[in-house]
């Protein structure tokens, strides 16, 4: 029927469009024309074109087969093309243009979307498998020409992977894994899940939501998750059952199913797809994960079969006749303890053990080993690169790496403060059996050495997110490869039921012969080497006369002590590692009599600062170069009183019109990038304080508590050393407590500092025999003379560094529906963020005491027509996700997100340049009434600021108000058209949704 239309419609377009073409060739009478300067125009393909969409596109299948909106645009087209065909002095152009349209309007036409199923469909059905189903899964991701298939069975309570016979039964309250091939059935002791927070094991309530992904059952492959999380971000494929969802969470759940088969990072699961796919047809399920959303590019496809048939009769039939866990004592730690006693005692010991942090210890790898020994040669405890060595009765701390021993500082705690066969192994008798989950607890409530010594055995509190007091369990058991395991528990926080978290599981892999042969032979291996030492430099004391007495006695101060410590049986194994680092180092120092140093240096080095400064009373330095190396890195600045330059990193910070503003220079030019903003604002006394790195002479000569500093020549050099650790401003890359001093020396109009770490021995106090490596040296050069010539270019210049035309074109070429106020607080910045759907501040969620970011989340909403406060509950101490309460202000509600704001940024939008005023080469004056709308917007006191200041800095705006004093304090960066707060975007736009009543 529809080819009969189409050859009845091309035949009476011949006839009519043949009429039209014959006149229009014999009527060449002028006097039949209006004009005799009548233009021939072809109507005839605009004729044949109306003629056949008329006959073969206006009917009620086009109607019904395109999407309405396609469809009418058809129509209209072609109305405007007859209307085109018999105007009057029409134009070709004006034909043309009509065929255009049509053509357009033709080619534009959008099928629609036909579905025998919804997505409400398909969510009752995955309902209805009730979690009982066999599942096949076609894995092409490991390869598309070979995919791996792999199959599953899942049965009320239980699941079951029939590739490795292995599974998960919901079984006496608890998750048990079981095996079965053939009709071989075992059932193992509880699982411990470590997917949340704090791991558990998993309880039978806990089995769908926390640990098996079951269709039916788990929350996000059912109705309840789909219609939520799925649906609302899925898309139908066009004359398909099938609904593609971009929801890459999905992705993650689909995988779930397979249990361990694969791990993912939850942020980037690009690697298996993007997409997930449901469809249903003729009442079978099929699910696809693939890279693209038209699902040409499959990686896994899920098949279901037996839906409400599928049996697993060994498990099933066991469980009807066992109503109770059967445990195995072969998990009875007794015997094993026994032994590992009987190998060690309170005083002699020695165990390692592998601590698998937060974990079952059964899959996982070893998180850290913990060695802790106590024989008749030494006494420690090691864990990765950090050490604990007895010592003479007293414990320190240590560093192992490359089996070399650092010593440190004496511990707070010492050896036989963890001594985990004293204070737990002999307490086997105490013993406390859980059948249901195998574990053989300790009470330790009433025992605060034994949760010490667990505390410092694992170091907790450095290898978890745990202290000793929140261990409130400790559990023993021996695994399948007959090993004692240590399991330490804390209450679980999800929960009021009387329950145990997991903090950590250790394996006692070694409890006889244990030892470190670098710790066992340390002391004497130590005297060995320091004996080589003092015999090469002996003859050093026979030969005074060939040094200077000055450092003669410091080498000799420094020998002795290590004579001294080479006889003492006692002698602490940290003083035995520093002399033998010590000892070369002065010798090294030794000066040749005869040789002369500068004795007068501290007068040079006054001499130099006198320089560095225009007065004495000045607190900004001349001008000058800086240049600091640490080992291979060099690192140059520039400073005069208007900018200090990182040269080799190209950072710095400049002065500009009183204030200062972070810079970079880019393709030859200054960029500036943010204002400089501290705690107490924009200070002009800043760029000083960052300038004068290298200090005044009299902070250099004085400590924080402000005594006077001896000056102390160090041998065989013309440098000072001083002992002002709190003096390194100008060594970035150093922290304060890693130095111990610094030496000063001068010449050639420089300035030269180093930095030195120290050792420690025991009754030796002179710091300058105690120094060890230099760690970094800075060089003052330039002074008075150094500068940077596209700096100060860039400084004398008169040109407009931000014209005010730019601003008003950033304003006007872009959209403020939304914007973000971002405020610079010291260290830190807190952003408000505006759009017609919400409002949500930074700083009304900030705890400005704590320093933290509020657990629980409040927002404004527009819902319904009124603005509302919603507060987003992720404290788990609610029965809701949120709540909902009236705002008002002033006593009225709001109709809007402006309303509630009580300000808009209107006024500023329309500024113009001549309303743009003041001297600045780019910070300019905003009118009254802009200040006092933002003063509004930004919740500011007014009592505080006279006026605002405008500029334009990296792409956004920055607002600056003013006291009236010349201080800048409060200053926003303002950015157009944002898209709201990405963390929180997906929460805001569920929650307006849901209480419009919107939610697809």
């Amino acid at each position: 029927m529809k080819n009969k239309q189409i050859i009845m419609g091309l035949c009476g377009l011949l006839l009519v469009g043949g009429t039209n073409l014959i006149t229009s060739c014999t009527n060449k009478n002028p006097a039949n024309n209006s004009s005799s300067s009548l233009v021939s125009v072809d109507k005839l393909p605009l004729d044949r074109r109306i003629t056949y969409v008329t006959n073969n596109m206006i009917n009620d299948e086009y109607a019904n087969a395109y999407t309405k909106e396609s469809y009418e645009n058809l129509i209209n087209a072609l109305n405007d093309a007859r209307s085109v065909l018999i105007k009057d002095n029409v134009t070709q152009e004006e034909l043309d243009s009509a065929l255009a349209s049509l053509n357009e309007a033709v080619n534009g036409l959008t099928p629609r979307e036909v579905s025998n199923v919804t997505t409400g469909q398909i969510s009752s059905f995955i309902d209805s498998m009730n979690g009982n189903y066999t599942l096949t899964i076609t894995d092409y991701n490991v390869s598309k020409d070979s995919p791996v298939t792999r199959t599953y069975k899942a049965i009320e309570n239980a699941y079951y992977n029939e590739n490795n016979n292995t599974g998960y039964v919901i079984y006496d309250s608890y998750v048990h894994s079981f095996s079965l091939k053939d009709t071989n059935l075992k059932i193992n002791s509880a699982v411990i899940g470590d997917s949340w927070t704090y791991p558990a094991y998993i309880l039978a309530n806990e089995f769908y939501d926390r640990f098996a992904a079951v269709f039916g059952k788990t929350e996000p492959l059912s109705s309840n998750g789909l219609d939520v999380y799925g649906w609302p971000y899925s898309k139908h494929l066009v004359n398909t059952n099938t609904f593609v969802i971009d929801n890459s969470n999905y992705v993650a759940f689909l995988l779930d199913t397979m249990f361990d088969v694969y791990s993912y990072d939850f942020d980037d699961l690009s690697p298996f797809g993007n997409y997930v796919g449901f469809d249903l047809t003729d009442n079978k399920l099929t699910a696809y994960i693939a890279n693209d959303s038209k699902l040409t590019d499959v990686t896994f496809k899920f098949t279901f079969s037996d839906i409400n048939k599928t049996k697993i009769d060994p498990l099933t039939n066991y469980l009807s006749n066992n109503k109770t866990y059967s445990s195995d004592d072969a998990y009875n730690p007794t015997s094993k303890i026994e032994d590992i006693l009987s190998k060690n005692s309170n005083e002699k010991y020695g165990l390692k053990v592998d601590v698998y942090n937060g974990k079952d210890g059964i899959n996982d790898s070893v998180d850290y080993s913990v060695y802790n020994v106590v024989n008749d040669k030494a006494a420690y405890w090691v864990v990765n690169d950090k050490a604990l060595v007895l010592n003479n009765d007293k414990t320190y701390l240590a560093k192992f790496e490359n089996n070399t021993i650092t010593m440190g500082e004496e511990n707070d705690y010492g050896i036989s403060d963890m001594n985990l066969i004293k204070t737990l192994l002999s307490k086997k008798d105490n013993l406390q059996y859980n059948s249901q989950i195998d574990e053989y607890f300790i009470d330790i409530k009433d025992s605060p050495l034994t949760r010490n010594a667990l505390a410092y055995f694992f170091d907790i509190s450095n290898n978890t997110n745990y202290t000793k007091d929140d261990i409130t369990k400790v559990s023993l058991k021996v695994n399948g490869d007959n090993e004692l395991v240590i399991s330490l528990w804390t209450k679980y926080k999800k929960t009021s039921t009387d329950r145990d978290g997991l903090i950590l599981t250790g394996v006692v892999k070694q409890y006889e012969g244990v030892s470190i042969s670098s710790f066992d032979d340390q002391t004497s291996s130590l005297k060995e080497s320091l004996n080589k030492l003092i015999t090469q430099y002996q003859n050093v004391l026979n030969e005074p006369v060939k040094y200077t007495t000055y450092s003669f006695e410091k080498f000799k101060t420094i020998y002795n002590k290590a004579q001294e410590l080479a006889n003492d049986e006692k002698a602490l194994t940290n003083d035995l590692s520093n002399i033998i680092k010590l000892l070369p180092l002065r010798y090294n120092e030794l000066e040749l009599a005869g040789q002369s140093f500068n004795e007068n240096g501290v007068n040079d080095i006054k001499a130099a600062y006198n320089n560095l400064y225009s007065d004495e009373y000045s607190s900004t330095p001349n001008s000058y170069k800086l240049s600091v190396s640490y080992g291979d890195r060099t690192v140059e600045y520039v400073y005069n009183s208007s900018y200090y330059y990182n040269i080799t990193d190209n950072s710095g910070v400049i002065k500009l019109e009183s204030f200062l503003y972070d810079f970079k220079i880019i393709d030859g030019k200054v960029t500036l990038l943010s204002p400089k903003v501290t705690v107490t604002g924009a200070s002009q006394r800043y760029l000083s304080r960052v300038a004068s790195l290298v200090g005044s002479y009299s902070s250099l000569t004085t400590d924080d508590e402000y005594n006077d500093l001896s000056f102390t020549r160090i041998s065989s050099t013309n440098d000072y050393y001083i002992k002002n650790p709190s003096y390194l401003n100008f060594f970035e890359e150093l922290y304060e407590s890693s130095v111990s001093g610094l030496t000063v020396s001068t010449s050639d109009n420089k300035i030269t500092f180093k930095a030195y770490n120290s050792l420690k021995l025991s009754s030796i106090t002179d710091e300058t025999l105690l120094l060890n490596e230099c760690l970094a040296t800075a060089t003052v050069s330039e002074i008075n003379s150094a500068n940077y010539s596209v700096l100060d270019e860039f400084l004398s210049s008169s040109e407009a560094i931000v014209s005010k035309e730019s601003i008003v074109s950033y304003l006007n070429d872009n959209d403020f529906t939304s914007y973000s106020l971002t405020k610079n607080y010291g260290d830190k910045t807190l952003t408000t963020y505006v759009t017609d759907k919400y409002y949500y501040s930074e700083y009304e969620n900030y705890n400005e005491d704590e320093e933290v970011f509020n657990i629980n989340v409040v927002f404004y909403a527009l819902i319904n027509g009124t603005v509302k406060k919603v507060t987003i509950y992720f404290d788990n101490q609610h029965d809701s996700l949120y709540g909902v309460e009236s705002v008002t202000i002033n006593g009225n509600e709001c109709t809007s997100i402006a309303d509630f704001a009580t300000a808009t940024l209107n006024n500023l939008k329309n500024i113009t340049a001549d309303s743009l005023t003041g001297t600045s080469r780019f910070n300019y004056d905003l009118s009254d009434t802009v200040f006092n709308d933002l003063l509004t917007l930004t919740k500011e006191d007014s009592d505080e600021y006279e006026s605002a200041k405008i500029t334009l800095i990296d792409n956004s705006l920055l607002i600056s108000f003013d006291d009236g004093y010349g201080n800048l304090a409060a200053r926003y960066s303002l950015v157009s058209n944002v898209e709201g707060n990405s963390f929180y975007e997906f929460y805001f736009n569920f929650i307006i949704s849901s209480e419009e009543g919107t939610l697809e």
